[in-house]
């Protein structure tokens, strides 16, 4: 079960370009990662230009409703827009792992959350880390 155009839009209802369900791949907050069908948060200042993120497969964003869209997007291109990246995440995650309810057998068919900042698992988004411990077993987990 993949996150959704329609999960979005019902956590973030101020949005523009093409208003269509289709599911995300992938999450992440670098646009220099993969990412196949992938919804990109440019939360830090080095997150890297959403042009990268588009190369590397994201196909949304999630924008700071306070910072202008470069010129260069396209149209159709769907940003959702949010004042606060962080809490937009926590939003995120929160509803991605209510959508999933402990759903085991979607495992192989989840939205991947690509990280490189350390501290969003560790420190401020726990529930992710619980998310995490709640579907891949201890043996995946190589504990």
């Amino acid at each position: 079960m993949f996150l959704t155009y329609n999960d979005l839009a019902n956590i973030f209802p101020d949005s523009k370009g093409i208003k269509d369900d289709f599911q995300f791949y992938t999450v992440s907050t670098e646009a220099t990662l993969s990412q196949l069908k992938g919804l990109f948060i440019p939360m830090f200042n080095d997150s890297g230009e959403l042009k990268d993120a588009i190369n590397n497969g994201a196909i949304g964003a999630i924008w700071d409703v306070k910072v202008e869209i470069p010129s260069y997007i396209p149209s159709q291109f769907p940003i959702f827009f949010a004042p606060d990246l962080n809490k937009a995440l926590e939003f995120i995650l929160k509803s991605y792992a209510d959508k999933l309810n402990g759903d085991k057998n979607e495992i192989m068919n989840m939205t991947k959350f690509l990280f490189k900042e350390e501290r969003l698992l560790n420190e401020t988004f726990s529930s992710y880390d619980k998310l995490v411990l709640k579907f891949v077993s201890p043996t995946e987990r190589g504990v």
